[in-house]
């Protein structure tokens, strides 16, 4: 899903849901992995915020983190995505059988405007029991 630039942004900001049966990693691993494809303004991995919100009826740990964006186009490629003032809102939902990764990553103002509507989102979600 994309979502239009903020006045002053060129970018959209894309949300990409994932599901892994069987999990794929600790919450802590993930939350370095998202971590590690942004540098601060000193060229280091930037502070990474997380928290637990309440999904429907499942906890659901919302992330947070901004800098510039470097990591691979895709994954397994040597191509390189570089950007400046980028803002990634995540969360990540683990059940007994599947973890479900929501990565949204846009241009900071874009991201501001954001934030509201993926915070929302985060809220509404549900696991079927």
């Amino acid at each position: 899903m994309k979502v239009d630039p903020a006045e002053g942004d060129s970018d959209p900001a894309e949300l990409v849901v994932t599901a892994f049966a069987g999990g794929a990693g600790t919450v802590e691993q993930n939350l370095a992995r998202w971590q590690a494809q942004f540098r601060d303004k000193d060229g280091k991995p930037p502070r990474i915020e997380s928290k637990t919100v309440a999904g429907k009826n499942t906890e659901v740990i919302r992330v947070e983190t901004s800098g510039r964006y470097t990591a691979a186009r895709f994954p397994g490629s040597a191509e390189m995505v570089d950007k400046p003032n980028y803002r990634l809102l995540g969360a990540i939902v683990q059940t007994d059988k599947t973890a479900y990764f929501l990565k949204m990553l846009g241009p900071d103002k874009t991201m501001a405007a954001a934030r509201p509507a993926f915070d929302a989102l985060l809220s509404s979600v549900s696991v079927a029991k």
